[in-house]
């Protein structure tokens, strides 16, 4: 008789091969399904941080935009009332004072005559203006700071159309923009009108505080010669000459630098005004978001990972014991057992099952020829 090799060890060592095929292959796949995952959360992440920092930027320049526009509005009906066009003093000095005072959109009113002299002029801060009355804005061609009024007010008097001047800082560091109307009456320039409008008023710094909707972020403006007019944080100067310089509507990813952490930030300048938002997040807030993605992602891949090891034990199982039973099978009849039958459903699928149903009609066979071997000796030795 053949030596018995031992079933029970090499099933078992299958067992083995099974299960460590199946727990490697669902590591790896767990593996690279977690770190797809994690760059693509990253991805999205940076994304919605993206997102987040230009919505942030468009509000504040649309409150801005919307601000010198609703004042210019302001100006501009009302140089078509008739108490302008007609040149009544009184009803204009009036409006304006009332405009400075009960709106929070004037530093200054001021009203030209067709005769280029000052006729009225009221400030929010209720100066006397004895002083000014008169002044004839040909002089301020001649002063350094007034040129460029001068020669709005001449362009806007050639195409009879309302245009904004430029901007420059009241003494208490608000930003202004002066917008000029001219002042039509019968096809005629009849006179002009030129208003000062905060950009930024008292409520601005607590408004940008407001829209930072992370402890991390930063918020930025700048004017058209690149300086600061306000800002939600304290910085060395490096840090916004950095920020002034960037291109406008681009996001971008800046790596730390000796004035910096690394941050993502992005730069959007208002049409209109040409004030420059620049709204930041310093990378510790995206990197400590991660680093909680990072977690959850590690703990739900370990669970799953977990889970199909669990199911590998299982259907190694199953998948291990039908051999099993037909390597027991295999030992009977090398024991001589022709009469041995490997139980099994009959309705099973695969080459284990034709194995079994094949071992079954073998040893049907061999018991068959043992029995009928066994009568022939008998009847012979008779």
């Amino acid at each position: 008789m053949l030596a018995q090799p031992d079933g029970k060890n090499n099933v078992k060592s299958l067992y083995i091969k099974f299960l460590s095929i199946f727990t490697a292959i669902t590591i790896l796949i767990g593996a690279l399904i977690g770190f797809i995952s994690y760059f693509e959360c990253e991805a999205v992440l940076k994304s919605q941080f993206s997102n987040s920092l230009l919505e942030s930027s468009k509000t504040i320049n649309n409150m801005i935009g919307d601000r010198v526009s609703a004042a210019a509005e302001i100006i501009s009906l009302a140089s078509q009332r008739d108490f302008v066009i007609n040149a009544d003093i009184d009803k204009i000095r009036q409006y304006a004072e009332n405009a400075v005072e009960l709106s929070n959109y004037f530093y200054n009113i001021y009203y030209f005559s067709s005769e280029a002299k000052l006729a009225v002029a009221a400030y929010s801060d209720r100066r006397d203006v004895k002083m000014y009355i008169g002044l004839d804005y040909n002089g301020f061609k001649n002063e350094p700071n007034m040129q460029n009024i001068h020669s709005s007010i001449l362009k806007s008097i050639e195409l009879k159309s309302p245009m904004f001047s430029g901007f420059f800082y009241s003494p208490a560091k608000k930003l202004l923009f002066t917008y000029i109307v001219p002042v039509i009456r019968n096809g005629k320039v009849n006179g002009v009108i030129s208003a000062a409008i905060y950009a930024n008023d008292k409520n601005f710094q607590t408004f940008i505080n407001a829209l930072k909707s992370n402890p991390d972020q930063f918020i930025s403006l700048f004017d058209s010669q690149k300086r600061l007019i306000a800002a939600t944080e304290n910085a060395p100067a490096a840090f916004y000459t950095f920020f002034a310089s960037l291109d406008s509507q681009k996001i971008v990813w800046r790596d730390a630098a000796s004035d910096t952490e690394p941050c993502l930030i992005i730069s959007r300048k208002e049409p209109n005004t040409a004030i420059t938002t620049v709204v930041g997040i310093n990378a510790r807030a995206v990197g400590s978001t991660l680093a909680n993605l990072r977690g959850k992602i590690f703990s739900y891949a370990l669970i799953c990972i977990l889970s199909v090891i669990f199911i590998s034990f299982i259907f190694a199982g199953t998948l291990v014991r039908p051999i099993k039973a037909l390597i027991d099978g295999l030992k009977r009849v090398d024991e001589g057992v022709y009469s041995y039958r490997i139980e099994h459903s009959g309705d099973g699928a695969g080459e284990i099952d034709d194995a079994i149903k094949a071992f079954n009609k073998m040893n049907e066979k061999l018991y068959k020829t043992k029995v009928i071997e066994n009568i022939w000796n008998e009847r012979w030795n008779d």
